[in-house]
Order: structure tokens, then sequence, then C-alpha cells
């Protein structure tokens, strides 16, 4: 695999082959613009995914952002050994940073050895750290997992889950996390699986 390589995020995209990312910091996708499309990672690998960030949202897919009556979706990809660093930021996710109306299906985030896939987020506040996804706003997360470490080491937090930090109207299905969710003494809502659950929320057999 080379170093460096191009994700492909026209609006519908299809992985054909795995990649492993090597060297500086990947460039995140969504930064100015929410992804609003189809994204089919073909069952394939993406490797060493690292990402180093101030401020903001982060993630392999910053936002996502699709319609009412046409979801964007992210499907059968799993990140391994990623490694997220941020400071003073919120909405963090390995996967997502944050979505709205989106469908999520066979997505995972895995590690190869102990402490190999972490989330770590540092500074003032954060609020909505979770190891798949930060922020879910009206979205179906389903037959997906996250086994990583996320580490919160802000002065104060809001939001911290092993799967999912804030889960608002979202629908988690037949997913689940393993891996250490650790936050600092001042924090509030923090759970193995999802941090908070408001709204129309539904968690289902998991």
């Amino acid at each position: 695999p080379a170093a460096g390589p191009t994700i492909p995020t026209s609006p519908a995209s299809f992985m054909s082959t795995p990649l492993k990312i090597r060297g500086s910091s990947f460039g995140m996708i969504a930064t100015s613009y929410p992804f609003f499309g189809s994204f089919d990672g073909g069952g394939h690998n993406v490797a060493s995914l690292s990402i180093v960030s101030s401020g903001g949202s982060a993630g392999m897919f910053v936002s996502v952002f699709g319609a009412d009556d046409h979801k964007a979706s992210i499907a059968h990809l799993t990140l391994v050994d990623p490694t997220i660093t941020v400071t003073d930021g919120s909405r963090v996710g390995a996967l997502v940073g944050e979505a709205y109306s989106l469908n999520v299906t066979d997505c995972h985030v895995r590690s190869t050895h102990d402490g190999g896939a972490t989330i770590r987020v540092d500074g003032a506040n954060t609020s909505d750290v979770g190891g798949l996804a930060g922020r879910l706003n009206q979205v179906i997360l389903s037959n997906s997992s996250a086994a990583i470490d996320v580490v919160v080491e802000a002065a104060t937090s809001d939001s911290v889950g092993g799967l999912v930090g804030d889960n608002f109207a979202a629908s988690i299905e037949r997913s689940y996390a393993t891996g250490v969710v650790r936050a600092s003494a001042n924090s509030s809502q923090v759970g193995g699986l999802v941090g908070s659950c408001m709204g129309r929320a539904l968690l289902q057999d998991l």
C-alpha cells in the first residue's frame, strides 16, 4: 500500500482496495462542507489512520449531512488501529465526528494490539466524543462496533461513550463497544456504549 492514499469521496463512492495510511496526519474528509452521498468501503480496511486536530469536529468524516428524504450512507468499512488526538475540540469519533440523516451499516473500529486504537481529547472542555461517532442526529447505526480506547483529559467534558458520544433521535441496533472509556473528574454523561441519549433515541438488540 502506498503512503498518502486518496480515499474516494464523490457523492457515490466505492473503495476497491484496502489502504494503509503512513506518515503525516490524515487529511480529514468533509472539513469545509459536509459529505452528503454514499460511501461503500467494500468490506475493506483502512489501517493506521492518524488524525491530529485542534478545535472543531474530528473523524475520518468530519461531518455527514443527508436530507430528510434521502439519507447519506457509510457502509462495509473497518478502521484498524486509528489514532485520533484532539485539543479543544468537540464532536469527535474515529469514523464520523457529527452526522445528520445518515445510515451507518457494518462499520467497525478495531485494534490489533493493546492501545493500538485510541481517541484522546484534551484542552479546556469538550463534548460528544465516541469511539465510532461523536454526535448522531436522526441516524440509523446498525451491525457496527468500536474496539477502541476513548480517553478524555479535558478539564470538563460531557457526552462521552465507547461507541457514540451523543445520540439524538438516532437508532442504534445490533452494535457494541469494547475498550476503555475514561474521562476527567469534571465530566457528565459518560458511558461504555453511549454517553447521552436524547430526543426519540432508540437502542435495541445490543
